[in-house]
Formats: C-alpha cells, sequence, structure tokens
C-alpha cells in the first residue's frame, strides 16, 4: 500500500508536468520530460532500495515499525469510522515496512528537492501569462 501511494504521486506528478509541459512549450517536451522522470525514478529507485537493504539493518525496520504503528492504527480506525470497514488491516501493514518501501521513501524525498530545483520554471508564472 505505501508503494502503490508512492507509485500514484509519481504517476499525478507525471501528468502535471506533461499537461504544463505541452501548454508553455510542445508535445516532445512533454514526452521527453515524462520520460526523465520515469528514468530518474526507475534508478533512482534502485539506487535507493540498494542503500536501503545494505546499509540499514532489519532492527531499524523494527523501529519504523513501532513509531509507524499508532499512525497506522489512526487511520484504520477512522477508516472503520467512517466508511464501516477499515481500507486498511493494521495486522497485516507491517509487513510492507521494508527495505524496498524505505528506499522509495528516501527517493520521493529526494526528488522532492530535485524536482522544485529543476522545473521552478513551470511553477512561477509572468504578469503576462496571468492576464491570458
Amino acid at each position: 500500500m505505501i508503494i502503490g501511494f508512492i507509485f500514484s504521486l509519481h504517476l499525478i506528478f507525471i501528468i502535471y508536468v506533461f499537461i504544463l509541459k505541452l501548454k508553455k512549450e510542445s508535445l516532445s517536451a512533454g514526452f521527453i520530460s515524462s520520460a526523465f522522470i520515469i528514468i530518474l525514478f526507475a534508478v533512482g529507485w534502485s539506487l535507493a532500495s540498494l542503500f536501503a537493504n545494505s546499509f540499514l539493518p532489519d532492527s531499524f525496520y523494527e523501529f519504523a515499525r513501532k513509531i509507524f504503528k499508532p499512525a497506522i492504527d489512526a487511520v484504520a480506525g477512522i477508516s472503520s469510522a467512517l466508511l464501516n470497514k477499515p481500507i486498511i488491516n493494521p495486522d497485516e501493514s507491517w509487513k510492507e515496512i521494508n527495505g524496498d518501501s524505505f528506499g522509495l521513501f528516501l527517493l520521493s524525498i529526494a526528488e522532492n528537492f530535485f524536482y522544485k530545483s529543476y522545473y521552478k520554471d513551470l511553477w512561477t508564472t509572468t504578469p503576462a501569462e496571468k492576464g491570458k
């Protein structure tokens, strides 16, 4: 579920950048930006998972499970109160906190800083664009 959530955030970001590049530049610029994001995601996740699985001991994941237990229990409690069924099973969700999901989490943090500097022109508008 953690990995699926981060995948969906990346997919939304790819679509967002594609549409903005399509509007500001061209169709090929949108495809090139999308391919760039996909390549960075694939290579970055491989390297981040390699780092997480190689250098972090298993005791780290036990520690992370203890930290995130209240949050996962709260999400399960809120969802069961609102929807009459939990959207996550708190007993099974601990299996998802492993080297791959932690590597993907590290990658997302690093990508956030990188994309803020690389695509900073996409989020700024000039006075001429505001008048359109």
